[in-house]
């Protein structure tokens, strides 16, 4: 709009500056007497005055014009204030609402701290208790589990061989007996008790033990708590001259082996293996060395026993 302003007063003033030079009577010039050529000068700057009823039209359009651009230049002015200062209001407001959220905030990460420290105290105090209840519960299982392995230790059966004899001297003709005497020295009843044995001829000692299983009754007993039972074997034919006289010089030896498997009332299975051998008997002697009683085998798998 002002730019506009200023094109029309331009215009206004070039109007006048014609209209004055229009005014000028024409034959000014051929009125002039000649005159002598003057040395050139410098030429003036004229200045246009703006005067008259125009002039003054111009000017108050100028003037009103201004003024509508000021008025709407305050009106825009103060309405953007006005929004600048409901904008401001706003943006406090909002500003305190986030102070308040953000105080809550710390107030509620203080108060989760502390949550969070005394879960951890809990959790502690919890795993401590629960280390402490595994391990009493693993000490009561424990001594538990001792005090069940000792009491059946103490009350289960115990079997032995009690003693291992031939049925009589080795004689020609004669079939060679072994009879072993088989005891419960236990508290409880030997169950399902099944006895193998075998015996044969070896040219030295030791004897071989662990031949295969030979059940030959193919039965099974109970042996109560104290008593004893009587296993016996026999060969299946008479001995010759020459296995006697083997025997007597000790060139052959009477091996003798005998495997017991029986359960206790636990249903626990127990084993007992034992082996032993034949020594003939010395001139003059009827018990003791050299008498029916068969010995332990020497560096056998099993615990060397003495019989009686």
């Amino acid at each position: 709009m002002l730019q506009h302003g200023t094109r029309n007063l331009k215009g206004k003033v070039e109007s006048l500056d014609n209209q004055q030079h229009g005014n000028q009577p024409a034959d000014s010039a051929e009125r002039q007497p000649p005159s002598a050529p003057a040395a050139a000068q410098p030429q003036a700057v004229t200045y246009v005055t703006v005067e008259g009823k125009s002039g003054r039209n111009t000017a108050h359009e100028l003037a009103r014009e201004f003024k509508w651009f000021e008025a709407l230049s305050l009106l825009i002015n103060g309405m953007l204030a006005i929004i600048g200062i409901c904008a401001l209001w706003v943006y406090n407001g909002q500003l305190k609402v986030m102070r308040r959220q953000l105080d809550q905030m710390k107030v509620s990460s203080s108060q989760t701290d502390r949550l969070i420290t005394e879960a951890a105290r809990q959790s502690e105090s919890a795993r401590i208790a629960a280390n402490a209840a595994r391990s009493a519960a693993d000490t009561a299982r424990f001594a538990l589990k001792a005090s069940t392995t000792d009491f059946r230790q103490q009350v289960r059966p115990y079997v032995i061989i009690e003693s291992t004899r031939a049925n009589g001297p080795p004689r020609e003709g004669i079939k060679l007996g072994i009879e072993s005497i088989v005891k419960n020295t236990g508290a409880t009843p030997a169950l399902d008790v099944q006895v193998g044995y075998y015996f044969n001829f070896q040219n030295a000692l030791p004897c071989v033990f662990g031949l295969p299983w030979n059940n030959s009754q193919g039965t099974s007993m109970d042996i109560g708590a104290g008593l004893s039972r009587s296993v016996r074997t026999f060969g299946e034919r008479g001995l010759t001259k020459s296995e006697v006289d083997g025997i007597n010089d000790g060139r052959r030896i009477i091996c003798y082996s005998i495997d017991v498997r029986y359960a206790d009332i636990f249903g626990q299975a127990h084993e007992l293996n034992s082996c032993s051998f034949y020594k003939p008997p010395k001139a003059g002697t009827e018990v003791g060395e050299g008498d029916l009683y068969l010995w332990a085998c020497p560096k056998s798998p099993i615990e060397p026993r003495k019989n009686y």
